[in-house]
């Protein structure tokens, strides 16, 4: 106790203030069709020549649903992705956007963002109509205040770079959002935040993530990828755990 008193005289610092937190709000998506987007006798790849990376007999995501995706590293996940963003065209089956479907797209990798841009540089980007003022309030919202924002792209870090693509994503007012591993680079204080936003947000998810923890707190259904194989699971992550335990 002596030792503990001397150290807390001589070595002791002031206990920390609350931890500043991300302030996220994605804001009232515009209402979509009740069908989000619809895979029925699919197959994805890159070559009509090659076998399909993915094939999906039937599959769906409806308005107002969170689906995780989940498969090994090189299962297919990026290919899924990349069709649904209209930048591969399927072999053969449909994929099919619902009405009034606006996509939100958070890449793993950021390379979205250019790296001589500014911050500002970069937010202004999706929103040009925004006044600089408008778009500096909400950067602050992201903890990116003062001189932050006139940094370039290359001079920040993992998690800033996260926050600026955040950020990019509110402005983008889409309802289907569309996120790949979202939670990199976050610290635990800001992936909180990020959970209970998406908990609140009122349109459609597809998550794209290891993190079993988001998993469980956020999908409302799971579409694995195995062996090439799409198959869809109505539940959360406790729930897919003890049906797969039993199909064992």
């Amino acid at each position: 106790r002596r030792r503990l008193a001397r150290h807390l005289r001589d070595e002791g610092v002031d206990k920390p203030q609350q931890h500043k937190r991300v302030h996220l709000n994605l804001g009232e998506a515009e209402r979509s069709g009740d069908d989000v987007l619809m895979l029925r006798e699919l197959e994805l790849g890159y070559s009509p020549s090659r076998p399909a990376i993915v094939r999906a007999e039937e599959a769906l995501i409806q308005r107002g649903e969170c689906i995780a995706v989940m498969g090994a590293n090189g299962a297919g996940k990026t290919t899924l992705v990349r069709s649904i963003l209209g930048e591969l065209s399927p072999l053969s089956g449909q994929l099919r956007l619902g009405a009034r479907v606006q996509i939100g797209y958070l890449p793993q990798l950021q390379e979205h963002l250019d790296p001589a841009h500014t911050v500002l540089d970069s937010v202004q980007q999706v929103s040009p109509e925004s006044k600089p003022a408008e778009l500096r309030n909400l950067l602050g919202g992201f903890l990116l205040f003062g001189d932050d924002v006139d940094k370039q792209i290359r001079e920040l870090s993992g998690g800033e770079r996260s926050r600026v693509s955040l950020a990019r994503l509110v402005l983008a007012g889409a309802n289907f959002l569309i996120l790949d591993e979202p939670t990199n680079h976050l610290d635990l204080t800001s992936q909180e935040v990020l959970e209970q936003v998406l908990d609140d947000f009122d349109g459609t998810v597809l998550l794209v993530t290891h993190d079993r923890y988001l998993i469980q707190a956020l999908a409302t259904g799971i579409w694995r990828i195995e062996a090439g194989e799409l198959s869809s699971f109505d539940g959360d992550w406790e729930q897919f755990v003890l049906w797969r335990e039993r199909q064992a």
